[in-house]
């Protein structure tokens, strides 16, 4: 019975690796939507030729035919499923990538071009042997053990060395992944300091507002705080752009840093958050699509008003109103379902602390 067995994997897999030779799949993808079929036709192949071997070795296994490999009980196996291990791999990732243009290790190119029909046909020939033993007996043990023995060594050789390229590539990739990521970190930085060089905050100043929150690098923040603090009016223009739709940009200020006369603050800072109530529902009222809507969206906005009311929390001034109608402007209404905003917990969880 395990010779029928093992016989009828054998078969599937000799359909398998025929079909990888000389079918479609043995010429390059096509273009378009069909390089997805043959994709995933490649991998189904490839699938059923391995699991067809294992269940071939099991057979032979089941029959006695590994009983010349040396070493018993888990040794035995182990050495039985790398060497079986080995050659599927090499078979697999030579297939997979036979036709690969892009960069891909050496050993695995010079699978394509020499061993890659011969180590398969090898296998499903010696297992042919080992699981017949009417066949096994007319021929010579040193025909089936050493092409066998060879062939896992090869095999799992390839492996190794293939596995091995692979990651030292991927290495290779992400190492220049990570360089591109600094040289573009590098550039925007000294991108967001020429800025900051060449504002006139005399004008501007609200545009390297964004730059002085502590979210941003030390020493961005710094150069921008200290760039504002060259206007010897700069409180007295975020109070005024407190009073305007540049409002946020005030609190981003506001939140992280320290300033000179607090008192001169809290209305000015009253009506920042009625503007950015205003703000947010002028965005519900804009959105037109679910897409608009996330739970994260707004909290931003609302933890820089909550961190600026903290640092004003001793100025005797009732910042509960205002709190309550930046809660009331997130239950703007609109067409489109809203999903819970992650902001409205933080109010929420605020107004019961104050």
């Amino acid at each position: 019975m395990a010779s029928v067995t093992g016989n009828i994997f054998l078969f599937i897999a000799g359909i398998c690796i025929f079909s990888l030779f000389t079918g479609p799949l043995s010429r390059p993808a096509p273009g378009g939507d069909a390089a997805v079929g043959y994709a995933w036709s490649l991998l189904l192949v490839n699938f059923i030729f391995v699991l067809s071997m294992i269940f071939a070795a099991i057979a032979t296994s089941v029959k006695g035919g590994y009983g010349w490999i040396p070493g018993q009980g888990f040794s035995r196996f182990l050495l039985i499923a790398s060497g079986l291990t080995g050659i599927l791999g090499s078979v697999v990732i030579a297939t997979l990538f036979r036709y690969e243009g892009g960069q891909v290790p050496a050993v695995v190119k010079a699978i394509n071009q020499s061993v890659l029909w011969l180590l398969p046909l090898i296998l499903i020939g010696g297992h042919f042997v080992l699981l017949n033993p009417g066949i096994g007996n007319s021929v010579p043990d040193g025909l089936v053990r050493w092409p066998l023995t060879v062939t896992a060594c090869i095999g799992v050789l390839i492996l190794i060395v293939a596995l091995g390229g692979f990651m030292q590539q991927s290495a290779i990739r992400n190492g220049r992944l990570i360089k591109q990521a600094q040289d573009f970190e590098d550039s925007n930085t000294r991108r967001i300091l020429a800025d900051i060089d060449s504002c006139d905050v005399s004008k501007n100043l609200v545009f390297i507002l964004v730059f002085t929150g502590d979210n941003q690098p030390h020493h961005i923040q710094k150069k921008a705080v200290d760039k504002v603090k060259t206007n010897h009016q700069w409180e007295a223009e975020l109070i005024r752009l407190l009073h305007t739709g540049w409002a946020s940009e005030v609190f981003q200020f506001l939140a992280s840093n320290d300033i000179d006369h607090p008192g001169l603050f809290p209305d000015a800072i009253r009506a920042g958050i009625h503007n950015q109530a205003l703000s947010i529902r002028e965005s519900i009222r804009r959105s037109s699509h679910p897409s608009h809507f996330y739970p994260s969206l707004f909290t931003w906005e609302i933890e820089r008003v909550l961190r600026t009311i903290e640092r004003f929390k001793n100025s005797g001034v009732d910042f509960r109103p205002s709190i309550l109608e930046l809660k009331d402007a997130l239950h703007e209404p609109t067409e489109i379902k809203k999903p819970d905003f992650q902001c409205e917990k933080m109010l929420d969880k605020w107004l019961k602390a104050n």
